[in-house]
C-alpha cells in the first residue's frame, strides 16, 4: 500500500535473471498444438502466436516478425524437427516456444455453456552460436493450466462462440505473455 502498484518481476526473469526489456533481448514466438487441435480450430497456432507477440512487443521487446515465422511454419507443413531450426533461420536472441496438449471452450458435459481450458507447456530457449552453428539452448520451462472463467461458465445464449474464443484467446495470450516481462500486480488478468 505505502509503494503503490510495484512492478512483479515475471517468471523467465525470475529463473534465468534475464531482463529481456533491459538487455535489449529478441524474441522469437512459436506456438505448436497436436493434431486433433488443428482440426477442430485450425487458426489457434496464428492467433496465439499474434496475442503473445503483440503483447510482448507492447512492452518494447523486440519481436521477430510473427508473419515471418507463421509463413516459414506453413512453407514446412507446420512441423520441424528441432527447435534449433528456428535459431538457425531467424536471428533471435531467445525462442519461446508454446506447447499447447488441450484446448476447449465449452463446459464439459453441458454443450450450452462454455468454459475455456488450456494445458500445455512453455519453453525459452537461449540461441548460441555453438561450433558455427546456432544452438537453441532451454533456460526455462513451465507448465501451464487455464480455466476461464473460473467461477461460472457462460450461457451460450450471452455470446456466440466466436466472441468467447476471441475473449479467452485474449486471457491466455496475456498470461502467457506476462511470463516474459514485468508487469504491475494491477495488470495481472487473474
Amino acid at each position: 500500500m505505502f509503494f503503490g502498484d510495484p512492478k512483479q518481476t515475471c517468471s523467465f526473469t525470475a529463473q534465468t535473471h534475464v531482463d529481456l526489456v533491459e538487455d535489449q533481448k529478441t524474441v522469437l514466438v512459436v506456438c505448436s498444438t497436436p493434431e486433433d487441435i488443428k482440426t477442430d480450430f485450425p487458426s489457434l497456432n496464428f492467433d496465439l502466436l499474434e496475442g503473445v507477440t503483440s503483447r510482448i512487443k507492447r512492452q518494447e521487446i523486440k519481436i521477430v516478425n510473427p508473419n515471418e515465422v507463421a509463413d516459414w511454419m506453413d512453407d514446412h507443413l507446420g512441423s520441424w524437427d528441432e527447435i534449433s531450426d528456428f535459431a538457425e533461420q531467424f536471428d533471435a536472441d531467445y525462442i519461446i516456444h508454446i506447447d499447447l496438449d488441450h484446448f476447449s471452450y465449452k463446459e464439459e458435459n453441458s454443450p450450452a455453456l462454455y468454459r475455456g481450458r488450456v494445458q500445455g507447456t512453455v519453453h525459452a530457449y537461449e540461441v548460441k552460436e555453438i561450433d558455427g552453428l546456432k544452438q537453441a539452448l532451454p533456460v526455462f520451462v513451465r507448465e501451464y493450466t487455464s480455466e476461464y472463467p473460473k467461477l461460472y461458465p457462460v450461457f451460450s445464449s450471452q455470446l456466440s462462440a466466436n466472441m468467447f474464443i476471441k475473449r479467452y484467446l485474449d486471457e491466455v495470450s496475456t498470461d502467457l505473455a506476462q511470463m516474459f516481462y514485468n508487469y504491475r500486480a494491477s495488470e495481472r488478468i487473474r
